[in-house]
Formats: C-alpha cells, sequence, structure tokens
C-alpha cells in the first residue's frame, strides 16, 4: 500500500458478471487502519454510497469490501438512457441546477447522481418527473442501483 501524498486506494466491490465486470473499482481515503471512506460515486455496487465508510480485507496488495461500517446519509440514482447517441445535456443541467454530483459512464449512456443528506430528494423527484414524461430523454432508472 502507497503512502505517497495524493495516492487515493481502490477498493473492488463484487458486481454481476452480466455488466461485463466482476468488480467495481471505488476510490477511498484510509480514516483509520483498515477502515476507508468512498470518495466517488457508485455506479453498480448497492452497498454504498458517496461517504460512506466501510472496512477492507487486503489480498496480495488489492483491497476487497468486507462491510459497510457508517452510513454518510447520501443516496445513490443511477440513470440509464436507452440511446448511446442521445443528448444527455438536459440531464445534466437539471443536476447542476440542484447542485447534485454525478458521474457519466465509460460509455455516456448512464448517470450515476449522488443526493447528499443537506440536499431535497422532494425537488430531485419532483424535477426528475418533469424530465421523464419530457420528448428530450428516454431514459430509465436502474432499480439495482439506488443506495441510501
Amino acid at each position: 500500500m502507497s503512502t505517497d501524498k495524493g495516492y487515493m486506494p481502490a477498493i473492488l466491490f463484487p458486481i454481476s458478471s452480466d455488466r461485463g465486470a466482476s468488480f467495481e473499482s471505488l476510490n477511498a481515503v484510509e480514516v483509520w487502519s483498515g477502515c476507508y471512506r468512498i470518495e466517488n460515486i457508485p455506479f453498480f455496487t448497492a452497498e454504498v454510497s458517496m461517504f460512506d465508510v466501510c472496512s477492507v480485507v487486503e489480498v496480495d496488495g488489492q483491497l476487497f469490501f468486507d462491510q459497510v461500517l457508517s452510513r454518510s446519509g447520501h443516496s445513490t440514482f443511477v440513470f440509464s438512457f436507452d440511446k448511446k447517441e442521445l443528448d444527455v445535456r438536459p440531464f445534466l443541467e437539471f443536476a447542476r441546477r440542484l447542485n447534485l454530483k454525478y458521474e457519466v459512464g465509460f460509455e455516456k449512456n448512464s448517470v450515476s447522481v449522488d443526493i447528499g443528506p443537506d440536499q431535497s430528494a422532494d425537488d430531485f423527484y419532483d424535477g426528475f418527473d418533469t424530465l421523464q414524461y419530457s420528448d428530450d430523454l428516454d431514459f430509465a432508472l436502474d432499480p439495482l442501483c439506488i443506495q441510501h
């Protein structure tokens, strides 16, 4: 394990193999020995959300998720867009207006959104309903990727 300043280890979380990978890698910061705080927004694992603290098991220098020790109060919602060529900018603008953090998936047809404990889920749901029924976007909330 590196102790270089700026080094951020990755924790591997097992995910179902039908997604094309067997693990999701999330960046983390060690908060005490063997315990790490998640520093980015997950896409595939439903085990954690941003800033949750978890324990790990180290195998051959690689960190593997063990269990959640402390929940941060953040919630994660993953949206899958039906078309890869779809312009997702209206959705991203909506997230920016609400000051939500988000990450765009590798193939740009999914977005993972973080809602912090001090943010209004009601505003998110109201805006989501409006977007969901507009002609601008065709997307679905992935029910396997909602963490609380």
